[in-house]
């Protein structure tokens, strides 16, 4: 093909995206002038948002031949009591969202899954979801936004160390919590529950109350009876796991081999089957799975059974404000949040660390990062720490057409702060507010990077003074466990008074650089 041919096929597909849906390029939908008051929420703007649902529910309806693929993706079947008990749970989310005309949002942790590695992040479920949700809630002056913090397996994160730092990394304003590490959960399930109640107690306690939602990208075959027990017992708050191939799998999808194109109802998405699309980009938009990470055709069934769940939420909250003579005082802008009381007992959750009564404190230095840090950095530069941006990973089954397109990058790197080869920095120091428990925990940007610190021999320090037990690699190695818990010598001055925390590392001069620092967390 010579230059003039690729320039032209380029063009075609950039032009392409925009096929069908004007502005689908931005990460969120445009916020409306909110100009109305409430008293102006009257019968116009109900008609219009139910007017909306309607022809959104219709549509989904209509595509998959009926709703089985958009309610049966879930693990709860929809008889389920406490299913229907959640479902209020996440209308109050909407509800509080259409009276006070503010965003719906929905945070999302995982690993390059939630990403959306190796595909357009355009095509990435959670946009996907905004560009097929947001246009409703817009109609009563709100928005969907939808918070990608997923990461790719290269930083060497996973679920055992990101839900300890859950809230930096969605901030705790979020309404909606996703959670999905369908692959590295493989062979590990004792820990894999634990961190799966870790994220439903401690997603339930932050400022909002998200609905927590696990996802897997399979058909949750091997779903274990724990499992089962642990997402009933947390149901009535909106939690459930949304399987991506089990409505699907009742029509007869099997996934037999990777880049094979469309399922048992499509032969590509439904922007892939709009006029104007090229031929490539729609080839692209039809693929199941590039590889173990889904694609584009099985991350718009993801967005659709979220949009119809989510939509018959919004359903009921609109019922109940059609009938609520005072919906500001029904639902206050700053709800209410959740403590312990209000929580089960854990069922597999460490008592030590899901009896607490607060959440867990982070720094995260990776991008993407949606909070704020609980974690203060107190001196790098000026002791010669210098701060690494990372770099992007290579989307190797991204097709190539599409790599360089603005729309399809990737924000993701393993960023932190590293000391130079060959010289001697001195301490990288944080504050942390003060702490429950006690633990306090360090990470760095590389798979068995932790074991790697201690051998390079690594020095911390807790308020001036080393570790009464030696630090150890946990976490997958990923991360160093400073302290467990507050030592008996410090008992005294640390429950009292509630005293931050002091955290120095140092490092020593090595030839061949260390990774760098990523996270700082305690409890």
């Amino acid at each position: 093909m010579g230059m003039r041919s690729k320039l032209t096929a380029f063009l075609l597909l950039l032009a392409s995206f925009g096929a069908g849906l004007s502005g689908c390029e931005m990460d969120s939908q445009p916020m409306p002038a909110n100009t109305l008051t409430w008293t102006d929420f009257d019968r116009v703007r109900m008609s219009r948002m139910e007017g909306e649902l309607s022809d959104l529910r219709t549509m989904l309806n209509q595509y998959y031949g009926g709703h089985a693929v958009l309610d049966h993706s879930w693990y709860l079947p929809g008889h389920n009591p406490s299913r229907k008990q959640g479902l209020a749970f996440l209308a109050s989310k909407f509800a509080r969202a259409v009276v006070w005309q503010d965003p719906l949002v929905i945070g999302t942790i995982g690993s390059s899954v939630v990403a959306g590695f190796d595909n357009c992040r355009y095509d990435c479920y959670q946009q996907q979801l905004q560009r097929t949700l947001g246009p409703v809630l817009a109609t009563a002056g709100s928005r969907l936004e939808v918070r990608n913090s997923g990461q790719g397996g290269t930083c060497g994160d996973s679920f055992d160390n990101q839900i300890w730092c859950q809230s930096t990394l969605v901030g705790s304003d979020i309404d909606i919590a996703h959670y999905s590490w369908t692959y590295f959960e493989s062979g590990q399930a004792n820990k894999a529950v634990i961190a799966h109640e870790m994220f439903y107690r401690w997603s339930l306690m932050m400022d909002h109350a998200p609905s927590p939602q696990l996802i897997y990208a399979n058909d949750c075959g091997k779903l274990q009876p724990r499992e089962q027990t642990l997402v009933n017992a947390y149901a009535v708050f909106g939690a459930d796991i949304l399987c991506m191939t089990r409505g699907l799998a009742e029509l007869g999808y099997q996934r037999r081999e990777w880049g094979e194109m469309g399922d048992p109802l499509h032969s590509t998405s439904r922007e892939g089957a709009a006029r104007g699309t090229s031929e490539l980009r729609r080839d692209s938009l039809a693929v199941m799975y590039r590889n173990w990470h889904p694609g584009p055709l099985l991350f718009q069934t993801t967005a659709d059974v979220l949009a119809w769940r989510y939509s018959e939420a919004l359903l009921l909250a609109l019922e109940w404000i059609s009938k609520e003579p005072d919906p500001k005082s029904r639902w206050p802008r700053k709800p209410t949040k959740l403590g312990l009381a209000d929580l089960p007992p854990p069922l597999e959750c460490p008592p030590e660390w899901c009896n607490v009564d607060r959440l867990p404190v982070c720094v995260n230095f990776e991008h993407p990062v949606f909070g704020k840090p609980d974690v203060a950095l107190l001196a790098a530069l000026e002791r010669g720490w210098v701060f690494d941006p990372g770099r992007a990973e290579e989307q190797r089954a991204m097709p190539a057409e599409e790599k360089n397109l603005p729309q399809c990058r990737h924000p993701n790197r393993c960023s932190g702060w590293r000391v130079p080869p060959d010289q001697q920095a001195g301490a990288l120091s944080f504050r942390l507010p003060a702490l429950e428990l006690g633990m306090v925990a360090v990470c760095c940007g590389s798979k068995g990077c932790g074991q790697k610190m201690l051998e390079a021999g690594a020095e911390f320090l807790i308020d001036g003074k080393k570790p009464v037990v030696a630090p150890q690699a946990h976490w997958a190695d990923k991360c160093v466990q400073v302290q467990g818990r507050i030592p008996e010598r410090d008992q005294a001055s640390k429950s009292g008074g509630g005293q931050p925390v002091r955290l120095d590392i140092t490092l020593p001069a090595t030839t061949q650089p260390l990774p760098p620092i990523t996270h700082v967390f305690g409890l």
